[in-house]
């Protein structure tokens, strides 16, 4: 993926959802290795557009603003 997009873009790994153990992580895409995800794990790569904020309970949140013409 790296041929395509940046290497700081964000990743969200989301093992286990709906499930004991559940549990997510945000990467950038140059540190994401095959044995980080397994079938129990959803993987969302995001765009050129796509940003991170720091919460200060140190959850992060991922987005990709939106632009609507009307």
């Amino acid at each position: 993926m790296l041929k395509w997009r940046s290497p700081t873009t964000p990743v969200v790994l989301a093992r286990n959802l709906g499930r004991p153990g559940q549990a997510t992580q945000v990467i950038a895409l140059q540190d994401l290795a095959a044995d980080q995800a397994d079938m129990c794990t959803i993987l969302i790569v995001g765009s050129s557009q796509t940003r991170t904020i720091q919460r200060p309970n140190g959850n992060v949140w991922v987005y990709t603003p939106r632009k609507y013409q009307g």
